[in-house]
């Protein structure tokens, strides 16, 4: 029996980082060499395989409040 580790990341900025401050530092993410960069160096460091996850979408006001909408209970979404 063999454990394979594989590299699971997300391709978009997400909202689990909302701080300008770190997305700034981000590369760029439409950029295919960006990706294919990523996927050469979790190879060299042993990663038997990476899952980049597909979340591309607004991130203005309007999707936020749309989000939470769908995410959340309807009186908690208009907080946001």
């Amino acid at each position: 029996m063999s454990i394979r580790l594989g590299l699971f990341y997300p391709n978009s900025k997400s909202i689990h980082v909302l701080s300008q401050a770190v997305t700034g530092r981000e590369p760029d993410l439409l950029s295919l060499e960006t990706h294919a960069e990523l996927s050469r160096t979790a190879e060299a460091v042993g990663f038997d395989y990476a899952f980049l996850a597909d979340g591309w979408g607004s991130m203005g006001a309007s999707a936020w409040a749309e989000y939470f909408g769908h995410l959340l209970h309807p009186y908690l979404g208009k907080q946001f």
